[in-house]
């Protein structure tokens, strides 16, 4: 019967809430979330390099790797909506990564896109609103 290993189960779990939670809480509640993220990645790594530890190398790897990815998303996540992400393109390109600064701003403006087209949606449901209202009335 083999042995469980429940410390690269949670360190893999851990790593994948972080995460989420590094893409969705980060954007959602800036770097609050990010630093949630942060924690949760942080708490993964741990766990699998204990697991590592405990099992020969055998175990581990896949909370190791989450952990990572977690941490560099929730200081990514964090770093762009505290400093904005057209500064970050501008440290970017300065520094000769010009992918790096041509993602973060394809970024930005996908995300300003957005928003300008949820002001439009509201505003046309407001108009929409205040006419089934005057009709309402007469």
């Amino acid at each position: 019967m083999e042995e469980k290993k429940p410390h690269a189960r949670a360190a893999l779990l851990f790593g994948l809430f972080g995460i989420f939670v590094a893409l969705v809480c980060g954007v959602l509640f800036g770097w609050i979330g990010g630093s949630v993220a942060f924690l949760f990645g942080l708490i993964a790594f741990g766990l699998g390099r204990q697991s590592r530890k405990r099992t020969e190398k055998e175990k581990g790897k896949g909370g190791i790797a989450t952990g990572v990815i977690a941490i560099l998303f929730a200081v990514g996540v964090s770093l762009t909506l505290i400093f904005g992400a057209g500064k970050i393109g501008e440290i970017a390109e300065q520094k000769g990564f010009p992918l790096i600064a041509k993602h973060v701003r394809a970024l930005s403006e996908g995300i300003v896109g957005l928003m300008i087209e949820i002001d439009k949606e509201n505003e046309g449901l407001a108009k929409a609103h205040a006419e089934l209202q005057e009709l309402k009335k007469k």
